[in-house]
């Protein structure tokens, strides 16, 4: 049954609003044990989550200012759902990069991405993971970069990706 939720004033705030994300940690669906609750507020989740015995999220380093989250409303009026996205860009090519690409493919994915504001976000839920796709270039010239655009993202989701305020297991 959906539940109607009245909407409420948005107010504008004159702080500093950096973009950007500065980190991002990832782990596989399956390897999650317990997803916990929303908090009332339907966009924060204050409890922890809980991977498998000897899983974690792991970090994913990338290029400074290369990090952003987008969420955008999906489908027609009346049948609109959520579409999560994260994009990073790695620099260099590596065998070790590439290994890691060869191995997320296909995977179903909860990532977690930290914004310039201090937000935790996370993508993806009990669910639902979100989806795994990169684009390496080598570039055509010496000043050109050398590097692998990766994607996270996912459709159907309904609601935003969340706010996480626990400790993240690592």
């Amino acid at each position: 049954m959906c539940t109607i939720i009245p909407l409420e004033a948005i107010e504008a705030d004159e702080c500093p609003n950096p973009g950007g994300l500065t980190d991002l940690h990832v782990i596989r669906r399956r390897d999650i044990d317990v997803f916990p609750a929303v908090d009332a507020d339907g966009v924060t989740i204050s409890a922890a989550i809980v991977p498998k015995t000897g899983k974690k999220f792991v970090p994913w380093a990338f290029a400074k200012d290369t990090g952003e989250i987008n969420h955008a409303s999906s489908g027609d009026v009346g049948t609109q759902s959520i579409k999560q996205e994260l994009n990073v860009y790695i620099p260099r090519g590596t065998a070790k990069i590439d290994a890691e690409i060869q191995k997320a493919l296909n995977g179903d994915f909860v990532v977690a991405g930290r914004d310039s504001n201090g937000n935790q976000r996370i993508l993806g839920d009990e669910f639902r993971g979100v989806g795994f796709e990169h684009d390496y270039k080598s570039g055509k010239k010496g000043t050109d970069k050398n590097g692998t655009d990766f994607k996270f993202s996912g459709e159907g989701f309904t609601h935003v990706p969340y706010y996480y305020t626990a400790a993240l297991p690592v």
